[in-house]
């Protein structure tokens, strides 16, 4: 009985991983993923942001970094604008994007986890720096 009282509390009662309801829970372990929502292709912001990561890509490769568009329906991987089967409602509720936001650009870290979002263009400097002060970066870099 005490085995049952202790499996129903394990199953009822501990936090699941953040990726365990992540709609990107694909890339986990495998990836970082720069997430690009903007409320239309014309938005300044997210031109300023596309024209950033065509700067970058090899940067972007060496830290296993890919980059994801949601435009409110439908997410695309850039640069291919390959569509993806990730519900685009579901990881906008993931990262707290509604529907009345203009632009977010969202890094999640190979954990699952976010690890910078904010509304304006996210600077490649900036991108760069905050991927290679995390610790499973450094480990990369160490063990080259």
């Amino acid at each position: 009985m005490k085995a049952l009282l202790f499996i129903y509390f394990i199953f009822t009662y501990l936090p699941t991983s953040t990726m365990d309801s992540s709609p990107f829970s694909h890339y986990q372990w495998k990836n970082r993923v720069l997430v690009i929502y903007a409320s239309g292709a014309d938005n300044s912001t997210y031109k300023q942001q596309l024209a950033n990561f065509i700067t970058q890509q090899e940067a972007y490769d060496s830290r296993d970094l890919i980059v994801l568009q949601i435009d409110g329906q439908f997410v695309r991987q850039l640069p291919q604008e390959k569509l993806l089967t990730i519900n685009a409602r579901q990881a906008m509720k993931f990262l707290s994007i509604d529907e009345q936001t203009d632009f977010t650009v969202s890094l999640i870290g190979k954990d699952g986890g976010i690890k910078k979002q904010q509304k304006d263009a996210l600077s490649n400097q900036s991108l760069l720096a905050t991927i290679d002060a995390m610790p499973m970066r450094q480990k990369e870099l160490n063990k080259d």
